[in-house]
């Protein structure tokens, strides 16, 4: 959907229909701030299923009474700070269009656990897009109450130009519960 329609028209996240029938909570206690991060990175407009008292909770179908809620500080927390940074990244995330990455990205891993097996993951999403003004950014958030190590690489054949200084790689920090956006533009020598 990205790919072709997001500049027209932004998708939004939905309200998780039966997520804890295969997503295990209690293994896996992040996969709330996994799916929100998911939705974010892909430019969808995040939404949330409310219970009781106005708390988050898992996603529609999920009892109540019978599924513990999920940790209300970081839920709320990372739907703060990616709110804050889909405004800040809006060239691309409201109005871009989404394209194949021009950065190879290695992070770290996390373990979630699915229709009773364990997957790893890893613990960063990435995506990217261009603007309409010609701009790209490539969008990387991290969806765990840690900071995270992520190293890029420019893919074989590119040539970027990060904040005025051309880079073919670099390590960052990324906070927890947040995302951050590698700018720039395509290398003046290099053409689309």
């Amino acid at each position: 959907y990205q790919f072709v329609f997001h500049e027209y028209g932004n998708n939004f996240m939905g309200n998780q229909c039966g997520i804890t029938g295969w997503m295990d909570s209690e293994a896996s206690p992040e996969h709330l701030l996994y799916r929100t991060a998911y939705a974010f990175s892909f430019g969808d407009l995040l939404a949330f299923v409310l219970k009781d008292a106005g708390k988050i909770h898992w996603g529609w179908g999920a009892l109540w009474e019978m599924t513990p809620e999920p940790d209300q500080r970081q839920i709320v927390t990372l739907i703060r700070n990616l709110n804050a940074k889909r405004r800040e990244y809006g060239e691309f995330l409201q109005y871009g269009r989404m394209e194949k990455p021009r950065i190879e990205l290695t992070c770290g891993q996390y373990r979630l656990r699915v229709n009773g097996a364990d997957r790893m993951v890893d613990s960063c999403f990435h995506s990217a897009w261009r603007s309409p003004n010609g701009a790209w950014g490539e969008i990387v958030t991290n969806y765990l109450p840690e900071a995270q190590t992520v190293h890029w690489r420019a893919r074989q054949g590119e040539s970027m130009c990060v904040d005025g200084e051309v880079q073919s790689e670099a390590t960052l920090v990324i906070g927890p519960l947040d995302a951050v956006c590698i700018r720039g533009a395509l290398h003046p020598d290099r053409r689309i």
